[in-house]
């Protein structure tokens, strides 16, 4: 028993020496974190503190330090992540609830930082932390006077805030009292010497005040107190560039390369400034010269064949990544490059080619984002939706921040009809890259296919947030407002552009686009003719000034206006192809077909002069004339969609309606969703669905789409289908919706006056049918019409 007893006791004293070797190696781990971090060497500060937490992952100090290397290393997500984690543990951390509520403030997350900052203020009404956040929270939701109220009260609290020094700052810049928030920032910079941001705004305000000898010292002074952050750095060269010290500018980026030799980017902020103040022949042979002394560097191969990419240059592009390939072989750079290549091949319309290549990286790297983007899109070219799909899962699953990869997959996704999906991706893409204009474009292209205008609208509004100065977003914009008719809204674009950029020709073309609209041609005329002054190339101004003076009916001033520009440019294509229409108003066929001529001998490739000559052939009734102009234009377009319709419709004319379909059908191969195509193409298998069962159920199926239009003729036919399908009351809705989206044609008539006859409505059929034969116009089907009233006659008799 005495034995049992001992034991008892030697396992209990070696279970209290283990818990306490424990607790002293996490004390031991988390001191020498803390230490380090002091000393500013965050790499072994963190590993001290992930030993910490390897051992104890509850240890909120640990967590909260973690959270402040996280975040001097800019690794924003980790950061908050750690700070929140730091808060759970521990809710009476105020520093790292703050932390957490400042992060919150930055994402927009308004009411959760209000809900941190107010935690704070629950257990210390006095905490001038807690006061500058609501306060910062408060003047980004525009409350001035509460943002103004709480960085006061924090002052009071602490005169030495540095968040309520910034605020207060911040607040009487915005208010325009510049000597003030001077003196605020002078203090912020005495209490807080090593807070850099604290000169960048006295550099603001000096800039703003017009002292640029201030300005410049303070910027090399932040250059000075940080010299490894080239940020400063290239702050200090735009601010010499907008000087016109381009010598200085140059000069202090090349101090940044020679302080860390070894650092790319510090190279690449040089070479765009040489691409953008010399040339991109000085940028270019400067990354040749350091290739040439450093021939295994890759990363800056990689840097002049994308370089040689974004100038198109794409031949010493891909002669770039061969020579990489050459030198690296089966080693990462070398499967890089290849996936790069096949990227590259890809964008030039060589699928084959690229795709050989990408299959290639993908045996040897299954992995590689570059291939497995390549082979999505070519999957997406032939409308595999799945198995562009799984690809882009896979590249995904590595990096879920891939831009480019959830650009495709809501492609894919698009594709296969899950618009949800589509839109989530876009979502994603906007949040983890909010700069890229094109995946705004994308989400509101997305939006607009599927009818949602106003949601369309609402994302290009949220991007000139993020990029008010982008001509794309704002004309994008421009255009949904224009289709919308939305002439207040463009008007209010139209004074943003102004504001962002006032030398940029698209604000004053949608000035004189609202008034051209709301009918004053005369005073839009002056708002095109500014447009013009700044870019006089500009298309649209040009077609839009040209239209007022017709509306005006000042033919001749327009055709003066189009010669003069034609004298200093003579090989302006939207000219010449504007001075025919202008010739054509005039009454003047030859002079018009000279112009329609000239335009098709300057541009042959170019489908729009083949369409108007051949209108022009066709009105004079030299339809075989028409015919050889529309041929002509097919093999010089490669076959374009435009021409082609224009072909069905012309064959049609002259009764060769096997021809016409075949064009149709070509059409709709081209642009499935071409509504103009599928209606035509219905009518004729319609007209010939007594003989042909199968005939009529394709027309059926090309018209299902075209019902939910808002285009009367296209309603037309859809209804007109499902007269001749036996749907006689879908007919009469499709039909009566018609009518009343616009006047009717006689072949219009005829169809609601058919159907009113089929389902017992014989007078007011009967009315319409009449009225159809009485305009005098011929339609097809007209003697179906005329023999109804004739037998309607005979019943009444």
């Amino acid at each position: 028993m005495m034995r049992f007893r001992t034991y008892g006791l030697v396992l209990l004293f070696a279970l209290l020496m283990t818990g306490c070797s424990v607790e002293d190696r996490v004390q031991s781990h988390l001191e020498r974190g803390k230490g380090l971090y002091e000393q500013g060497d965050l790499v072994k500060a963190r590993l001290e503190l992930k030993n910490v937490l390897q051992i104890d992952p509850l240890q909120p100090e640990a967590w909260h330090v973690l959270a402040r290397i996280e975040e001097q290393e800019q690794n924003w997500r980790q950061a908050y992540g750690a700070y929140s984690r730091a808060v759970e543990l521990d809710a009476d951390n105020t520093a790292a609830r703050l932390k957490m509520g400042a992060f919150l403030l930055a994402g927009e997350r308004y009411d959760e930082a209000l809900a941190a900052a107010a935690a704070v203020l629950a257990a210390n009404p006095n905490d001038a932390g807690a006061l500058a956040l609501r306060g910062a929270v408060k003047q980004q939701q525009d409350d001035l006077d509460g943002a103004l109220a709480d960085a006061e009260a924090a002052l009071a609290i602490d005169a030495q805030s540095a968040e309520a020094l910034g605020l207060l700052a911040d607040l009487r810049m915005r208010q325009g009292m510049l000597d003030e928030a001077k003196a605020l920032l002078e203090t912020a910079v005495g209490a807080h010497p090593d807070n850099v941001s604290f000169k960048l705004s006295l550099a603001a305000i000096e800039q703003q005040r017009g002292n640029s000898g201030e300005v410049r010292r303070l910027l090399e002074t932040v250059v000075q107190q940080q010299p490894e952050e080239p940020a400063h750095r290239l702050r200090l060269a735009r601010y010499l560039v907008s000087r016109g010290d381009l010598d200085g500018a140059e000069r202090t980026l090349r101090d940044a390369v020679d302080a860390s030799p070894a650092d790319l980017n510090r190279k690449l902020m040089l070479i765009d400034f040489l691409a953008q103040n010399e040339d991109a022949d000085a940028a270019t042979a400067q990354l040749k010269e350091w290739i040439d002394a450093m021939p295994d560097d890759y990363a800056l191969q990689f840097a002049l064949a994308e370089r040689y990419g974004r100038a198109r240059e794409y031949d010493e592009a891909e002669a770039t990544y061969r020579r990489i390939i050459e030198r690296a072989g089966e080693s990462p750079e070398g499967v890089r490059a290849r996936g790069r290549l096949a990227a590259s091949l890809l964008g030039r319309n060589q699928p084959d080619e690229a795709e050989k290549l990408a299959q290639a990286v993908l045996a040897k790297e299954d992995k590689n984002a570059d291939a497995l983007l390549v082979r999505a899109a070519i999957a997406l070219q032939r409308e595999d939706g799945d198995e562009a799909i799984a690809d882009l899962r896979t590249l995904l699953r590595n990096d879920p921040e891939s831009v480019p990869a959830l650009r495709l997959l809501a492609q894919a996704h698009a594709l296969r009809k899950e618009v949800a999906l589509a839109e989530d991706a876009l979502q994603k893409a906007i949040e983890f890259a909010p700069k890229i204009s094109a995946t705004y474009l994308q989400l509101a292209a997305l939006r607009t296919s599927t009818g949602d205008v106003e949601g369309a609208e609402q994302v290009l509004e949220r991007s000139l947030g993020e990029l008010p100065e982008d001509a794309k977003l704002q004309t994008a914009l421009a255009r949904l407002q224009l289709s919308q008719e939305d002439l207040d809204a463009l008007e209010a674009t139209a004074e943003q552009v102004l504001r962002s950029r006032p030398e940029h020709p698209l604000a004053y073309y949608l000035k004189g686009v609202v008034l051209q609209r709301r009918g004053n041609f005369e005073a839009s005329v002056d708002q095109f003719e500014k447009a013009l002054a700044k870019n006089p190339k500009a298309g649209e101004p040009l077609a839009a000034v040209t239209q007022s003076y017709l509306a005006l009916g000042q033919l001749e001033r327009a055709r003066k206006r189009l010669d003069q520009l034609l004298e200093d440019n003579p090989e302006n294509l939207t000219a010449i192809n504007l001075l025919a229409e202008v010739y054509l108003a005039m009454d003047e066929p030859e002079k018009t077909r000279a112009q329609l001529a000239r335009a098709i001998d300057l541009a042959p490739g170019s489908p729009r002069a083949y369409q108007r000559m051949a209108v022009l052939q066709a009105t004079a009734g030299q339809l075989d004339a028409a015919r050889q102009t529309i041929e002509q234009g097919l093999k010089m377009t490669q076959r374009d969609a435009g021409l082609l319709l224009s072909f069905g419709m012309l064959e049609h004319q002259l009764g060769d309606d096997d021809a016409a379909i075949s064009a149709y059908e070509e059409v709709l191969k081209k642009v499935p969703q071409a509504p103009a195509a599928a209606n035509n193409l219905a009518i004729l298998l319609a007209s010939r669905a007594g003989n042909d069962p199968a005939s009529l159920a394709r027309a059926q199926a090309l018209t299902e789409p075209l019902a939910g239009s808002g285009d009367a003729a296209l309603i037309d036919t859809a209804g007109w289908i499902d007269y001749l399908d036996g749907d006689f009351d879908g007919a009469v809705r499709l039909l009566e919706r018609a009518a009343r989206l616009a006047d009717p044609t006689p072949e219009r008539q005829y169809h609601l006056g058919m159907v009113y006859l089929k389902v017992g409505r014989t007078e007011r059929g009967r009315e319409l049918l009449a009225s159809a034969i009485a305009a005098g116009t011929p339609f097809p089907g007209i003697e179906e019409a005329r023999a109804a009233v004739v037998r309607m006659g005979l019943q009444a008799q």
